[in-house]
């Protein structure tokens, strides 16, 4: 049975572990290193994780929570699609900026790194991404029952689609470090969803 305590240190570790993966990579953080971040002992670290790759596991669980709870209190406070999309992308936009553009998407990164070399990490990864794909396909679905999208499009598309644009978005901004690119990606996806409406009043709005 793990104490409170022993909780408590595992998140340590995995925050630890995620940081350094985020800013260095998966290969580029040795156990050590992440030992001297979370200062923790190895035989605390080795109690929680066998290895590295189940730290890694826990490190994709732990971005998927932080980032999921991002996604669910952004678009829960919006009402329309188009609110709920450019609440996100706009949150993401204080996210890049307050951390100066540093380590852009951690699901990026990784899938970037671990893609070719990772096949159990990099399948933990995509099943981060279809879930928000999924997300987002819901979010158009409930924009159709609203009669804001016309119901022949494609909710799964368009889901791919706006994700796709983040993350190539996200990935442009960590290497120049500035958000233009960034917060245009989230001018014309707007444009795209008002696109999608069902009424030639619609096209104005």
């Amino acid at each position: 049975m793990t104490t409170q305590r022993g909780k408590e240190t595992r998140e340590r570790i995995v925050r630890a572990a995620a940081d350094l993966f985020h800013l260095h990579g998966y290969y580029h953080t040795s156990i050590d290193a992440i030992l001297r971040r979370a200062e923790v002992k190895k035989g605390n670290l080795y109690f929680h994780f066998r290895t590295k790759e189940e730290i890694g596991y826990a490190v994709v669980e732990s971005f998927a929570d932080q980032f999921g709870k991002m996604f669910t209190a952004t678009t829960a406070a919006a009402s329309t699609l188009r609110e709920q999309i450019h609440a996100f992308f706009g949150a993401m936009e204080k996210y890049h900026v307050d951390n100066h553009f540093r380590g852009g998407c951690p699901f990026g990164n990784l899938a970037l790194e671990m893609g070719d070399n990772h096949p159990g990490i990099a399948d933990h990864v995509d099943t981060v991404f279809r879930y928000f794909e999924g997300q987002i396909s819901a979010l158009v679905e409930q924009a159709k029952g609203r009669g804001e999208v016309r119901a022949e499009v494609d909710s799964r598309q368009v889901a791919q689609f706006i994700l796709s644009t983040f993350e190539g978005a996200t990935l442009i901004t960590k290497v120049r470090k500035e958000i233009t690119v960034f917060h245009n990606c989230r001018q014309l996806l707007d444009t795209l969803l008002i696109t999608l409406q069902p009424t030639p009043q619609g096209l104005a709005a």
